[in-house]
């Protein structure tokens, strides 16, 4: 079987991912929350590598709602989308 997701969480990624693990047989290896990230930015780079081999179905860029967003497809068929918020919204 395979799981495809899109999960959002307010404040209980950890937890859920805990709970989601257990229920699954799975085992948590990393996991860093948004807060935890640096400067909450994504690097274009990171958005390229992940794209390398994969597919772009919108270049990251700015967008109304983002100063940062992009939609891609990753070589091992994981769909991703990069969003990254306003400083205004991220306080």
């Amino acid at each position: 079987m395979k799981l495809i997701n899109n999960l959002n969480f307010n404040g209980r990624c950890r937890e859920a991912f805990e709970r989601y693990a257990e229920v699954l047989g799975g085992k948590l290896t990393a996991m860093h929350t948004f807060g935890e990230m640096p400067g909450n930015k994504v690097d274009a780079g990171i958005f390229s590598a992940l794209a390398e081999g994969g597919r772009i179905s919108m270049p990251i860029g700015e967008t109304p709602w983002s100063p940062c967003f992009g939609m891609l497809t990753d070589r091992f068929g994981t769909p991703w989308m990069i969003d990254t918020l306003t400083a205004q919204a991220a306080s």
